[in-house]
């Protein structure tokens, strides 16, 4: 039960729990869009933040990475 985090919309309608190794805010990093829900820790958790530039040299040294960030964005439209 460790490592789980509630998306939360703007109205503050809980939205969905995401879980241990999943992403979130993909979509603003790779649309460069406005931010529509935020994050609510629901146990201990440890996070990753990433500046958008270090997002697009990641993308540019590992393509595997890029795509897979893709197919994660594209699977919630």
């Amino acid at each position: 039960n460790q490592g789980k985090v509630n998306c939360i919309s703007r109205e503050g309608i809980h939205l969905s729990q995401i879980g241990v190794g999943k992403i979130f805010g993909a979509e603003i990093l790779q649309k460069g869009s406005v931010r529509s829900s935020t994050i609510q820790a629901a146990t201990d958790v440890s996070v990753a933040i990433m500046t958008t530039e270090a997002f697009l040299r990641i993308c540019e040294l590992y393509p595997s990475f890029k795509r897979r960030i893709l197919q994660i964005v594209i699977s919630r439209e």
